[in-house]
């Protein structure tokens, strides 16, 4: 199965007010503005939370970044310095 994504990247994303962060149409909507998959993985507050993207294969991570900075709702992005790749 060829994927169109390439590698994961965990970011935590805080919003400027409360979101609907983990709901299906806000990811949806979320994933096409920035095109790249996003998925949900655990909230840090009620403004701030944790999020797996995958990016187009191609798609430059720190494009990617920028992209999801670029959205009104959103405060700040930094990539999860927990998770590195080995």
């Amino acid at each position: 199965m060829n994927s169109i994504y390439g590698p994961p990247l965990r970011v935590i994303v805080k919003f400027r007010q409360t979101v609907p962060y983990r709901e299906a149409a806000f990811l949806q909507g979320i994933s096409q503005q920035i095109h790249a998959r996003l998925a949900y993985i655990s909230s840090v507050s009620l403004d701030t939370h944790v999020y797996q993207i995958e990016p187009q294969l191609g798609q430059d991570q720190s494009d990617t970044l920028q992209s999801l900075s670029a959205i009104p709702s959103v405060l700040w992005v930094e990539a999860d310095a927990l998770v590195r790749p080995y």
